[in-house]
């Protein structure tokens, strides 16, 4: 299996193998096996040192230009969902939301029947939950 070859920055053959130049370091430079020259990996330099650059500008850049983050949305616009354990209680209240004309959806979660209102009929779902706990509490 052919070893993978870096070029020497002094003869200009790939001469260098990977496992020496991992070895090799700016303090303890290897030497290159065909003409002598010292050479350490991590030194940059030309197009080295440019694309280098444009990596680090492109990654600033759309760090900048990237588009905010959304705000956690509020109370008032998160949907609400009720159930009750009393059957009476949870006819009563899809009695009420329909008395009301508020939409509403039911859906089912760990064996439970909730009912979901959306929440740009939350004063209306109020006037009605006021109402329910008139008629003997929430």
């Amino acid at each position: 299996m052919a070893a993978l070859r870096f070029r020497c920055s002094h003869c200009k053959q790939n001469t260098i193998v990977v496992r020496a130049s991992l070895k090799a370091s700016e303090w303890w430079p290897s030497t290159c096996p065909e003409c002598g020259g010292k050479y350490a990996p991590w030194r940059l330099a030309g197009w080295e040192l440019a694309s280098l650059a444009a990596v680090i500008a492109v990654v600033v850049l759309y760090a900048a230009l990237k588009p905010d983050e959304l705000p956690a949305p509020t109370v008032s616009q998160i949907a609400t969902a009720r159930h009750f354990d009393d059957p009476v209680r949870q006819a009563a209240y899809k009695a009420a939301l329909e008395k009301a004309g508020i939409p509403f959806t039911l859906y089912l979660s760990d064996g439970m029947e909730y009912v979901r209102v959306e929440s740009e009929h939350a004063a209306a779902l109020q006037r009605v939950l006021k109402e329910l706990s008139g008629k003997g509490g929430s």
